[in-house]
Protein backbone atom coordinates (compact mmCIF):
# COMPACT_ATOMS: atom_id res chain seq x y z
CA UNK A 1 0.00 0.00 0.00
CA UNK A 2 1.52 3.29 -1.13
CA UNK A 3 0.22 6.53 0.30
CA UNK A 4 1.04 9.95 -1.03
CA UNK A 5 1.18 13.17 0.91
CA UNK A 6 -1.36 15.94 0.58
CA UNK A 7 -0.43 19.56 1.11
CA UNK A 8 -1.78 21.59 4.03
CA UNK A 9 -3.54 23.84 1.51
CA UNK A 10 -5.28 20.83 -0.03
CA UNK A 11 -6.33 19.59 3.42
CA UNK A 12 -7.76 23.03 4.22
CA UNK A 13 -9.75 22.98 0.98
CA UNK A 14 -11.09 19.53 1.81
CA UNK A 15 -12.00 20.66 5.33
CA UNK A 16 -14.13 23.43 3.82
CA UNK A 17 -15.74 21.01 1.37
CA UNK A 18 -13.92 22.34 -1.67
CA UNK A 19 -12.93 19.93 -4.42
CA UNK A 20 -11.92 22.34 -7.17
CA UNK A 21 -9.17 21.39 -9.61
CA UNK A 22 -7.37 23.36 -12.30
CA UNK A 23 -5.36 21.19 -14.68
CA UNK A 24 -4.59 18.87 -11.76
CA UNK A 25 -3.15 15.38 -12.24
CA UNK A 26 -5.82 12.72 -11.79
CA UNK A 27 -3.56 11.04 -9.20
CA UNK A 28 -3.81 14.17 -7.03
CA UNK A 29 -7.58 14.23 -7.46
CA UNK A 30 -7.90 10.57 -6.46
CA UNK A 31 -5.75 11.28 -3.37
CA UNK A 32 -8.08 14.11 -2.35
CA UNK A 33 -11.18 12.00 -2.99
CA UNK A 34 -9.76 9.34 -0.67
CA UNK A 35 -9.46 11.87 2.16
CA UNK A 36 -12.74 13.67 1.40
CA UNK A 37 -14.88 10.52 1.22
CA UNK A 38 -12.88 8.23 3.51
CA UNK A 39 -12.27 5.56 0.89
CA UNK A 40 -9.26 3.86 -0.63
CA UNK A 41 -8.84 4.17 -4.39
CA UNK A 42 -6.78 1.26 -5.70
CA UNK A 43 -5.09 2.19 -8.98
CA UNK A 44 -2.85 -0.87 -9.17
CA UNK A 45 -5.00 -2.56 -11.83
CA UNK A 46 -5.16 0.54 -13.98
CA UNK A 47 -2.29 0.44 -16.43
CA UNK A 48 -3.16 3.69 -18.13
CA UNK A 49 -1.78 7.17 -18.40
CA UNK A 50 -4.04 9.37 -16.27
CA UNK A 51 -4.83 12.85 -17.57
CA UNK A 52 -4.87 16.26 -15.95
CA UNK A 53 -8.36 17.46 -15.09
CA UNK A 54 -10.12 20.74 -14.32
CA UNK A 55 -13.47 20.91 -12.60
CA UNK A 56 -15.46 21.60 -9.47
CA UNK A 57 -16.53 18.43 -7.67
CA UNK A 58 -17.44 20.19 -4.39
CA UNK A 59 -21.11 19.28 -4.65
CA UNK A 60 -20.68 16.03 -6.56
CA UNK A 61 -21.32 12.66 -5.00
CA UNK A 62 -18.43 10.23 -4.92
CA UNK A 63 -20.07 8.24 -7.72
CA UNK A 64 -20.55 11.33 -9.90
CA UNK A 65 -16.93 12.42 -9.41
CA UNK A 66 -15.65 8.92 -10.17
CA UNK A 67 -17.86 8.63 -13.25
CA UNK A 68 -16.49 11.92 -14.62
CA UNK A 69 -12.89 10.97 -13.92
CA UNK A 70 -13.42 7.49 -15.35
CA UNK A 71 -14.84 8.94 -18.56
CA UNK A 72 -11.96 11.42 -18.94
CA UNK A 73 -9.31 8.76 -18.25
CA UNK A 74 -11.02 5.90 -20.10
CA UNK A 75 -11.14 3.66 -17.04
CA UNK A 76 -13.87 1.85 -15.13
CA UNK A 77 -14.38 1.62 -11.40
CA UNK A 78 -16.11 -0.67 -8.96
CA UNK A 79 -16.67 -0.41 -5.24
CA UNK A 80 -15.90 -3.17 -2.75
CA UNK A 81 -16.83 -1.96 0.73
CA UNK A 82 -14.91 1.27 1.28
CA UNK A 83 -12.42 0.45 -1.48
CA UNK A 84 -12.69 1.73 -5.05
CA UNK A 85 -10.88 -0.28 -7.72
CA UNK A 86 -9.92 1.43 -10.98
CA UNK A 87 -9.42 -0.73 -14.06
CA UNK A 88 -8.51 -0.10 -17.66
CA UNK A 89 -11.70 0.11 -19.71
CA UNK A 90 -11.96 -2.48 -22.48
CA UNK A 91 -14.42 -0.56 -24.62
CA UNK A 92 -12.28 2.50 -25.47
Amino acid sequence: LVKSSISINALNQIAFGELVFKNSPSEEIFDKLEVFYGVEIDRSQCRCRLKNVSGDYSRASLGAALNALAFINKVTWEMEGSKIILKQANHY
